[in-house]
């Protein structure tokens, strides 16, 4: 499953689904830091957590239905959830 997350500004992200895993791609093309909010209820659990591939201490959960993340100015978060 291939699904638009989050599309405002600078900043766009999509999640890419299977039975086992998920993929966040969050990318920022301005020249700030973003804080978003993407609203995810119902489509992930709460507590489901998500490790930046390329930042590996950067890990995000999902609390109250919505995952809360801060991307870097010029690029961008490669999130996989926990298997």
């Amino acid at each position: 499953d291939l699904a638009t997350l989050y599309a405002e500004g600078d900043v766009y992200a999509y999640a890419r689904t299977s039975s086992a895993q998920a993929a966040i791609i969050a990318l920022n093309r301005g020249q700030e830091p973003q804080e978003i909010a993407i609203t995810v209820q119902g489509r992930w659990n709460e507590s489901i957590s998500f490790t930046d591939q390329l930042a590996s201490d950067y890990v995000v959960r999902v609390v109250g239905g919505k995952l809360l993340l801060t991307i870097p100015p010029l690029t961008g978060r490669m999130l996989l959830s926990a298997p």
